[in-house]
């Protein structure tokens, strides 16, 4: 009986969720967001819910030190590593190993994160997912009405449908100063599986955005699955202020219909001051940045890589240097030096130097340009029978011009009215033998040797020893059996 009370008492003492992060302040510096400071602390923001929302008012089921009015959010108070026990591979050592399938993703598609996620400039490193077949998965399934923001994360992802590196699916959900480094591999269901088991939709950033902003990402990612893959997001469907701006994206795509470096598919959002040079294989639909738009504006678009690199070209493949598909939409401001097939089997797929067709879809465009003798074809459009905006810029035409001068024809008139948002000049130009460059967060973005590969890109920096994520609670809970282990001591010398 005594041995049987002591036992209990050990248990309930060590248990995570009670000791091994109590604190007497979970704000201590007072701005209504709960410190999130190692990573247990993290995966208990998934218990605390209300009314099947995650609203960041509690953490442990307390919110002891949040202002009168209530905490509204968390935020990382330092760089977390989920490689916990830093040999470099994740396996079953590791803290959320969870039998092999890694991070568990916050959330669901009926319990919603709806808060403010404040990364403060901090790193998530290492996130391992290993979900085959399972949607909604990504650091968190599913938010509305949400804002996540300020953080980086590095890692990889096996998932299913509907997913993403920080989020499944998201509503009216505002993401902005995020960097990604991340490979997110594609799976089919199990033959259980009744619904969703083909891995689609597909993001850097998201699987699918609902009405959701995106602001200075900077995503380094390789994607596979099958159809609507993105580096950002694989499918966006917006509003009247729906928007994407100041975006620059490092992908290698691999999938089937629907492909870019930016989306998979989207519609109704304002896109401005984007850089990608993408890697993208594909069947239809398949473009150095967008896949198929529907009522959309771009504005200032810097697009490099090679279309088709690996794969070569199937029956009836479709595609663009830019766009799939796009209808009903603006274009201006737009450079391209993406690689694509030669014409030699044009009678058998429809690839365009900017977009497929025209036919069907309404482009508006002006200030549109591309490297000819890197596209092997002057025409804009695909399906040659067709009349279309024709061009005969080479590479070095690009690289000679600026917004004031001419080089055969090429000038990049009014390009240098474009500010970013620390009001600095959008647009960079070098000598005459480097083609133009964005500047997006102060860091200058492109390809100005024209060779389909970034000249430089901002590196995440590897995680320090001591920023290994480890939860605290393991000294703590110690401290705090010692005095039952020493009355346990006591019961027995005078049982």
């Amino acid at each position: 009986m005594k041995l049987s009370l002591i036992v209990g008492l050990i248990s309930i003492v060590a248990s995570p969720s009670l000791w091994a992060i109590e604190r007497a302040d979970y704000d201590l510096d007072d701005d209504g967001l709960i410190e999130i400071q190692d990573l247990q602390d993290l995966n208990e923001i998934r218990n605390n819910i209300s009314q099947n929302l995650i609203t960041g008012s509690t953490l442990y089921g307390v919110s002891d030190g949040c202002p009168d009015a209530g905490c509204n959010g968390y935020e990382l108070v330092a760089d977390l590593n989920f490689d916990t026990n830093e040999n470099g591979q994740f396996d079953a050592e590791d803290e959320y190993w969870n039998e092999g399938k890694g991070w568990d993703p916050i959330g669901s598609f009926f319990i919603k994160l709806s808060t403010e996620f404040n990364g403060n400039g901090h790193t998530l490193h290492n996130l391992n997912i290993r979900r085959p077949g399972e949607n909604f998965v990504g650091l968190f399934a599913y938010s509305e009405l949400s804002h996540v923001h300020d953080f980086s994360v590095t890692g990889e992802l096996i998932v299913g449908a509907e997913s993403g590196g920080l989020m499944g699916y998201s509503w009216k959900t505002h993401f902005e100063h995020i960097n990604l480094d991340l490979v997110i591999t594609g799976a089919n269901a199990d033959e259980s599986c009744q619904a969703k088991c083909v891995p689609n939709l597909l993001g850097g950033i998201v699987g699918i955005a609902d009405e959701s902003d995106f602001n200075n990402i900077i995503a380094k990612v390789e994607i596979s699955g099958v159809d609507r893959l993105g580096g950002l997001v694989g499918q966006a469907i917006g509003d009247d202020t729906s928007s994407i701006k100041e975006v620059a994206i490092q992908a290698d795509i691999d999938g089937d219909d629907y492909i870019g470096a930016l989306a998979g598919s989207i519609s109704r959002y304002d896109i401005n001051s984007i850089v990608s040079v993408s890697s993208v294989d594909g069947h239809q639909h398949t473009s150095g940045l967008i896949g198929d738009s529907a009522d959309i504006t771009l504005e200032n678009a810097l697009v490099s890589g090679a279309l088709n690199a690996d794969a070569g070209i199937q029956l009836h493949s479709s595609g663009g240097g830019v766009f799939g598909g796009a209808n009903d939409s603006e274009v201006s401001n737009l450079i391209s030096l993406m690689r694509m097939p030669s014409l030699e089997l044009d009678t058998l797929y429809s690839l365009g130097a900017i977009a497929i067709s025209h036919e069907g879809f309404s482009l508006t465009y002006s200030s549109v340009f591309w490297a000819k003798d890197l596209a092997l074809r002057d025409k804009m459009f695909g399906r040659h029978s067709q009349p279309g905006y024709e061009q005969n810029f080479d590479l070095i035409d690009l690289q000679c011009a600026n917004a004031n001068t001419s080089c055969n024809g090429a000038q990049f008139t009014d390009f240098d009215l474009a500010l970013n948002t620390q009001g600095e000049a959008l647009w960079e130009f070098g000598t005459q033998l480097e083609a133009p460059v964005m500047v997006i967060g102060s860091t200058a973005f492109g390809d100005k040797d024209g060779d389909g590969a970034f000249d430089a890109w901002p590196a995440i920096a590897a995680p320090a020893i001591e920023d290994s994520g480890k939860s605290s609670g393991g000294a703590l809970t110690l401290i705090l059996i010692m005095p039952w282990l020493m009355l346990f001591s006591v019961f027995r010398r005078r049982g």
